[in-house]
């Protein structure tokens, strides 16, 4: 139909209103039309707005108007065996018009289809209508994109509740059927269809004994029956660290190294040894050991004959694990030992045990000692601090320090703090040697304990604790101490790095902006560590 004639019916029809009361009905012919307060629809689907009639005889159709208004626009319209309907709404056939339904049905309906509609019947001189409210309903949908953390992490569980209508929804995060306390609850946002959406969040630092604890995500809304909820066992996840045992080597003879990987879980694992920056092939791995915890351990070992060319070559340990957010790896730079102080040893050795010139190779030992160089090899020697060179807030590190070969059996060992320059450190109430550091003995900051390990000529001792943003920028001393035999081997950690990883929100898409042809998403970055500007990449994929 041509849209003149569309307007020219629109035009008409006051017209006829008004001129209605010159022309009264025939006696017998009364019109009453009856409607629907209000009926309700869900979205995407069809229905149906009721509108009956009654002329008190049978209809002549070329007597008979329909037009079906909604908010002021005509929508549907029949005048004297003529229709005209627009897409998504139509009117009944002329049999169902002849019986008084006038009817109009809806397809597909959207968000923006609800709202008060208008049926107008006239019947010769007779004009009636009839008014009805269309409410519409869209069921929400529930999306939890995460279902495992990392023990000793802070961490967020979020629940995406989607294209919901009408607004009003009561979400909730339950643990084990409990409702939880302190969720957080984004404002609403308006989709591009008229639903909405919105995140909950519940941010807990889970341990080992919420592993299998099952959280579920309810939902109450106009649109369902009964409450929506889904349910997830969370996965604990634990994150490992590395310890490479130092050592020195001696050219042309045999040496391993050694990568000690603690406190993973689940038990995959994909470690390697590499030579700078090549992966090693060759190395053996043991079996995972389950801890008391129920993490596991493993040792990666990589046995070669070093030569000279070797010196100052870098290895490393890596490793690969689905608790990090990235590769974990650690480096240790070899040292050759030379032959002939390797020689000179052997030969000292010799001389104390045939007896033969005893106060010589005494004093040949003692000139040994003062005047060792670079690779000379002592009746002892001391590892470096060891430890990972980056600590996940809130996530326990081990750092160790070892002393290997012939050392009085009480030698004393003790842990130092030391603070950076630009931060404040209260006096110890301890030895006030150096005032840059805060000795960790005897009494320990809660959380942190110290552990000593004898085995053969090896005394290993661990630092445990978990570091929090006050450690950022510190430093550790390990100190090897024996007074009466002047013995004082100190090594000092690097400055303990502190991070968090990033929590990251659902992308959104904000409901108003300028100018109107662009979208306008929006992303929450929280609970990370450091702040700085180039500390933090965000890129955004879009698939079409």
């Amino acid at each position: 139909m041509q849209p003149w004639v569309q307007c020219l019916g629109t035009q008409l029809l006051p017209v006829a209103l008004l001129l209605s009361p010159l022309f009264p009905a025939p006696h017998g012919s009364q019109l009453q039309v009856t409607t629907a307060p209000s009926s309700t629809a869900r979205v995407g689907l069809g229905t149906l707005l009721q509108c009956q009639f009654d002329v008190g005889e049978p209809v002549a159709l070329d007597s008979l108007q329909v037009t079906w208004y909604f908010l002021g626009r005509m929508v549907a319209w029949y005048n004297r065996s003529r229709g005209q309907d627009q897409p998504r709404a139509s009117l009944p056939l002329e049999k169902e018009l002849e019986s008084g339904n006038a009817s109009l049905s809806l397809a597909m309906v959207t968000v923006p289809d609800g709202g008060l509609y208008r049926c107008v019947v006239g019947y010769r001189a007779q004009h009636h209508e009839g008014n009805t409210t269309l409410h519409l309903l869209a069921d929400p949908k529930i999306s939890i994109p995460k279902e495992s953390a990392i023990a000793h992490v802070e961490t967020s569980l979020l629940c995406h509740v989607g294209g919901f209508f009408p607004k009003h929804v009561d979400v909730a995060w339950l643990r084990d059927g409990q409702v939880l306390k302190g969720s957080t609850r984004s404002s609403p946002q308006r989709n591009p269809d008229g639903t909405f959406n919105l995140t909950l969040t519940y941010t807990f630092t889970p341990t080992r004994s919420d592993a299998g604890s099952n959280f579920s995500c309810r939902v109450h809304h106009a649109a369902l029956g009964h409450p929506l909820q889904k349910d997830i066992s969370l996965h604990i996840l634990g994150a490992p660290t590395i310890s490479i045992q130092k050592q020195a080597a001696v050219a042309n003879a045999e040496m391993s190294l050694l990568c000690h990987v603690g406190g993973f879980l689940p038990k995959d694992m994909d470690v390697a040894w590499l030579r700078d920056g090549q992966v090693l092939k060759g190395s053996t791995r043991s079996s995972p050991q389950r801890n008391q915890d129920e993490t596991f351990n493993l040792t990666l070992t990589y046995t070669f004959s070093p030569a000279h060319s070797d010196t100052s070559s870098v290895f490393s340990c890596r490793i690969h694990h689905v608790a990090l957010g990235q590769t974990l790896q650690e480096e240790d730079v070899l040292l050759i030992i030379l032959e002939e102080y390797r020689m000179c040893i052997t030969v000292g050795a010799a001389l104390g045990v045939l007896g033969i010139l005893i106060g010589v190779a005494v004093a040949l030992g003692i000139y040994c000692c003062r005047n060792r160089k670079k690779g000379w090899v002592v009746s002892y020697n001391v590892s470096k601090v060891e430890g990972p060179e980056q600590c996940l807030l809130g996530q326990e590190v081990t750092l160790r320090c070892s002393m290997e070969g012939t050392f009085p059996k009480d030698v004393d060992v003790t842990w130092e703090r030391i603070h950076s320059k630009d931060r404040t450190v209260p006096e110890s109430a301890g030895d006030q040697e150096s005032p840059k550091h805060q000795p960790l003995f005897p009494a320990l900051p809660p959380g942190w304990r110290v552990t000593e390990e004898r085995a053969g000529t090896r005394l290993t001792s661990s630092l445990t604790f978990t570091p929090t943003l006050q450690d950022d920028g510190v430093q550790i001393r390990c100190i090897f101490l024996h007074k009466a035999k002047r013995i004082r081997e100190e090594r000092v950690s690097p400055e303990i790095q502190v991070w968090a990883r990033p929590q990251v929100s659902e992308i959104q898409v904000l409901p108003e902006w300028d100018p109107h042809d662009k979208v306008p998403f929006a992303v929450q970055l929280h609970n990370f560590y450091p702040m700085e500007d180039d500390g933090v990449r965000v890129r955004c994929i879009f698939v079409h």
